[in-house]
């Protein structure tokens, strides 16, 4: 073996990394050969390009991750952001490191081209598909308010119409009882249907008629009660869904199609 042989033999085995971390960290810090070769200027070149591609790696693993969190709502919408965002995270460095440390002779420099090739087609798609929920998170606070707005005012109302039909039904019994308690006087005092003085027959059927009433409208009563309490309940608990099948009222979810929704409204 011939002495240049050997010094590059050399030099191939001490670039390899001895371990598994240190493959990690020579992938972090865009030194895919180590320390071989690392001159003060080249030092400087790279940190510049790792802050770089570390801020480029941020932004798209943020914006992928506020992506993944509006898929769902609660604890599977956060872990299916955090996944989401660090699978974006390490996509980007990759790209990203190699495009920096990737050999220009021979070759590479096709590799490069593919490289770039691709990233470009990742970033125009990671535009078109973040875009809008990046603008959300910047208006967030004008949409939910706004969101807010919308959902008490259809709460409010709901709560209302339920109020104004247990209230008509209500009217309407106590008007019946009322006009009963008018006749069961005349009944009583001899100027009611049977002309009879005093009790009868027939002032016993009113008088049962108007307990049977006042029966009703106390279960009438508790009965909206009720509802209205089991309508705060499912709102409460945001069963949106169970608000419009039992009560008909469409209350706009936090979701993101009703964020997206909104959105025209806030931007210029």
């Amino acid at each position: 073996m011939s002495s240049l042989q050997e010094a590059h033999a050399t030099l191939s085995s001490t670039m390899l990394p001895k371990s598994r971390w240190e493959r990690l960290r020579r992938f972090f810090s865009l030194q895919p050969f180590g320390d071989e070769m690392l001159t003060p200027g080249v030092q400087m070149w790279l940190y510049a390009a790792w802050i770089l591609v570390m801020a480029m790696a941020l932004l798209e693993g943020c914006a992928w991750g506020w992506f993944g969190s509006g898929v769902a709502s609660g604890w599977p919408g956060v872990v299916i952001g955090i996944a989401l965002g660090g699978l974006a995270f390490l996509i980007i460095w990759a790209l990203d490191a190699s495009l920096m440390t990737s050999n220009l002779t021979g070759h590479g420099g096709g590799k490069k081209i593919s490289l770039i090739v691709v990233r470009l087609a990742l970033t125009g798609f990671s535009v078109w598909l973040t875009a809008p929920y990046l603008a959300q998170f910047v208006f967030r606070a004008d949409i939910e308010a706004d969101l807010r707005r919308d959902q008490n005012l259809a709460i409010d109302q709901a709560r209302q119409a339920i109020a104004a039909r247990t209230e008509a039904k209500l009217n309407d019994l106590h008007k019946t009882i009322q006009a009963d308690r008018e006749g069961l006087i005349l009944e009583v005092s001899g100027r009611g249907r049977s002309k009879r003085y005093g009790d009868g027959l027939t002032s016993n059927a009113i008088r049962e008629r108007i307990l049977a009433l006042e029966a009703e409208a106390q279960k009438l009563e508790s009965a909206g009660q009720n509802e209205l309490a089991a309508f705060n309940q499912a709102v409460a608990q945001g069963q949106f869904d169970l608000v419009k099948v039992r009560w008909g009222v469409d209350i706009p979810s936090d979701s993101p199609v009703e964020r997206a929704a909104r959105l025209p409204k806030k931007t210029p």
